[in-house]
């Protein structure tokens, strides 16, 4: 009867004892969430439309706190996405929208390079796309 005894009180202290080994093994995640880049790029074009920068994706990386720069990408260069045929008010209104887009957040600035006719793009527009991280280029016709 004695050993009856002592396995009445080591069944459950070892019922103890496993539990909290148990609990301390963790299963092993099958992938490993994909890191983020702390920089976003995003693209537009002419022929792509200002929607590819629209207010709800800029919001959603402008407000993500592990993204740290928003890039507003534009490569003319290709072309495909020229703005030789925009007018000096076209190359304005273009402006104005990016302007929105920089001015939903501190993280946003422009890259790449945008060309226009030489004889629509008025001075302060140029300056202003290049300040804002564009680089500009112009052919006559």
């Amino acid at each position: 009867m004695h050993y009856l005894t002592l396995l009445k009180r080591a069944l459950p202290i070892a019922a103890f004892v496993g539990a909290g080994i148990m609990a301390g093994c963790k299963p092993e995640p099958d992938e490993k969430a994909a890191p983020i880049d702390p920089v976003k790029v995003l693209k537009f074009g002419n022929n792509m439309g200002i929607d590819s920068i629209s207010y709800d994706n800029v919001m959603k990386y402008a407000n993500a706190p592990r993204i740290t720069k928003i890039i507003y990408f534009n490569d003319s260069t290709n072309g495909n996405n020229n703005y030789d045929g925009y007018s000096a008010d076209g190359i304005s209104k273009l402006r104005g929208i990016l302007q929105e887009r920089l001015d939903y957040t501190p993280k946003a600035t422009g890259a790449g390079t945008l060309i226009f006719a030489d004889y629509a793009l008025m001075a302060q527009d140029s300056l202003w796309f290049v300040a804002n991280g564009w680089k500009i280029r112009t052919w006559q016709r």
